[in-house]
């Protein structure tokens, strides 16, 4: 009797191998056959063709946030080098996606391994990771054998394809949660009293112009006439709410700028009467309430943004800032938990909540272990590395450079060559873009010139320090 439970319990793990068997090849071979990274296998063909292949890596400064995309630094690099030597080609690959961590970062790096063979790769990331937490647990655990054994388990195309269903399966219920979030009452801390928005009668028919001409109007500070275009539009559309709401949502925008904050708050609130789940609206209450420093009620907006919209990343980040102000960290962490299950952008958040006193330290430590296993994955390739330092955050530029010195790598240090220029009296608007964050064309191009003096020291891709630059244009 025995026996043949025996027998009989083998058969049936025989069976549930074969069938994953089965199943795994089947699901890698219609991935294989669909072509699933369809712009990276056009960047390879290129790169064939190319004497030289140069990939860069990083956030919305390696993509060009700034400046046109024809200006992007890697562009620009494109261009001295094959001005430099017109007798070779060099294909530079730009794989920069804004809002990128160092996490997202090692993610791209392996896509592109996946097709490319490049002969450079440039680093630039680290900086969101101060408010990008996607991928941090994964780190966390990267550093446990169960975690070693989780990410070898979770490479396997069926575990993916019960995830990701699973996934969509929380997506209808994320669904169901975020309609019922939009139907709660509003969070305190508006003023009693709202100026009226006075939307002027709907015209019979939509101005085919009034987005050009709205533009036109802000761009020439004509704040009056901007204003009675959006209301107009907005009067056009309020049969149609999910359009209607992005314009009140612009208005408010105008008018914020404008420092009419109540104004600002009464096409807001028009914004959410209109279309409640439309989380733009209360994040945008939630940043004039911390403007106006009330913290504890911006910090309820922030929180009804994310019960709407967990995918956000602003969103956590204003969300972090205010938590700087109250110290609401529990209360904060209760209602973040029931966000837990359906995000794991909310799972990272509370990772580093759990953590706060040691949060910095932390972000830095993420930081250096991301760095560390990206050039370890390009130096056994035997790819050369180029690190670069970020325009500003010294913080984050102290470890990329100790990255770079444990792991005898060029470091690329921009903050200092555009701190040089500020305190010579270069104006910061003369290369940084308006956010004050990404650089602008004339910026970029400093970080080429940079980026080519450590090529040419380290007689990378033929060069050597004796070489001068020609005119890339």
């Amino acid at each position: 009797m025995f026996k043949r439970l025996l027998q009989i319990t083998a058969a049936i793990l025989a069976g549930l191998v074969l069938a994953f068997i089965v199943f795994e090849s089947g699901l890698r071979i219609m991935g294989a056959a669909k072509g699933n990274n369809t712009t990276l296998n056009f960047q390879a063909s290129e790169a064939k063709q190319a004497d030289y292949t140069i990939l860069c890596l990083g956030d919305s400064n390696t993509f060009g946030l700034g400046a046109e995309k024809t200006m992007s630094y890697p562009r620009q690099l494109e261009r001295l080098l094959n001005a430099q030597k017109p007798q070779q080609k060099f294909n530079i690959i730009n794989a920069g996606r804004p809002g990128n961590n160092t996490s997202l970062v090692i993610e791209s790096a392996r896509t592109a391994l996946k097709t490319l063979s490049p002969d450079l790769v440039i680093i630039l990331a680290g900086a969101n990771n101060y408010w990008n937490f996607s991928g941090y647990r994964t780190y966390r655990r990267r550093k446990k054998f169960f975690g070693k054994i989780f990410n070898c388990f979770y490479g396997l195309k069926t575990v993916k394809f019960f995830a990701l269903s699973a996934m969509r399966f929380q997506n209808w219920k994320e669904e169901i949660r975020r309609a019922k979030a939009a139907k709660k009452p509003l969070p305190p801390g508006l003023p009693e009293t709202l100026p009226m928005l006075n939307l002027p009668t709907a015209p019979k028919q939509e101005n085919p112009d009034w987005d050009k001409s709205a533009h036109a109007y802000e761009d020439g500070r004509n704040f009056k006439q901007a204003q009675q275009h959006y209301k107009e539009q907005i009067a056009f559309l309020h049969g149609d709410p999910t359009a209607a709401v992005h314009i009140c949502f612009r208005l408010a925008c105008l008018l914020y700028q404008n420092g009419r904050h109540n104004e600002a708050l009464s096409a807001l609130k028009e914004g959410i009467k209109l279309c409640p789940d439309f989380a733009d609206n209360y994040h945008k209450i939630g940043l004039i309430l911390f403007e106006q420093e009330k913290y504890d009620h911006a910090l309820e907006w922030f929180i009804r943004a994310l019960e709407i919209n967990p995918e956000s990343e602003s969103f956590y980040h204003h969300l972090g800032l205010v938590l700087e102000k109250t110290g609401s960290f529990e209360q904060t962490e209760n209602q973040l938990k029931r966000l837990n299950a359906f995000n794991p952008k909310a799972r990272d958040t509370l990772a580093l909540i759990q953590k706060r006193s040691k949060m910095t330290s932390a972000i830095e430590d993420w930081i250096e272990s991301d760095l560390t296993e990206l050039v370890k994955m390009f130096k056994a390739e035997n790819v050369k590395i180029i690190l670069q330092g970020c325009i500003r955050y010294s913080s984050i530029n102290k470890v990329i450079k100790a990255v770079a010195d444990k792991e005898k790598i060029p470091f690329v240090d921009n903050a200092e060559r555009f701190e040089n220029l500020f305190s010579s009296g270069t104006p910061e608007s003369e290369i940084l873009a308006e956010d004050m964050a990404h650089a602008n064309a004339k910026g970029y191009a400093l970080i080429v010139e940079n980026i080519f003096t450590a090529i040419k020291q380290n007689r990378f891709l033929g060069f050597s320090s004796e070489e001068n630059p020609k005119d890339s244009k």
